[in-house]
């Protein structure tokens, strides 16, 4: 699928020609768990975009937190999780999925995490998002039968069974709504 987007062999659909609004976890979930590489994460607001009846994009958001670089009554919240459906470019659906989000919240601002092995944050940086500073690399302990991950901390492990995967780290992005 990401292959695909970054070839340009997608279906084009316009966000302004879609719906946004609020759906169930249980909905988020599934689409989640079939077209996002990391699978669904706990999230409390789920968003959809729907092209008619079908639902092509999901965007899932964190609660508020207090953050010290905005106003006392404001709150940051995280965009957890966002993609389109397979085979689908979604033009412009991200920043509708944030409007429909922020019009609900109201935030401070919405900050996000971009793994840079897999994107410069290009399609966020056109919506509005901003670079707010980079993470180091991580260290993965990968099962050589499962190929599950964890994090690699420095312990011992079993070179029969795991083996050390390292990311290029994540570039940490930040939305002011109004602001930008």
């Amino acid at each position: 699928s990401i292959i695909q987007s970054k070839l340009h062999y997608t279906r084009k659909v316009y966000g302004r020609q879609c719906i946004a609004r609020r759906i169930e976890a249980i909905v988020a979930e599934k689409f989640l768990n079939e077209y996002h590489l990391m699978s669904f994460a706990s999230s409390a607001f789920h968003y959809g975009l729907f092209d008619s009846a079908e639902l092509i994009a999901v965007a899932s958001f964190s609660k508020g937190r207090k953050m010290n670089r905005l106003q006392e009554h404001q709150r940051s919240f995280e965009l957890v999780r966002f993609c389109c459906k397979e085979g689908m470019t979604v033009i412009g659906g991200l920043t509708k999925l944030l409007k429909c989000f922020a019009d609900e919240k109201d935030p401070g601002d919405i900050m996000t995490y971009v793994d840079k092995q897999l994107s410069e944050g290009a399609s966020y940086l056109k919506c509005g998002f901003k670079l707010h500073s980079e993470t180091k690399k991580q260290e993965f302990l990968v099962n050589v039968g499962t190929f599950e991950r964890s994090y690699y901390k420095g312990e011992k492990f079993d070179a029969k069974i795991f083996y050390i995967a390292q990311n290029l780290g994540n570039l940490k992005l930040v939305y002011t709504l109004g602001r930008n």
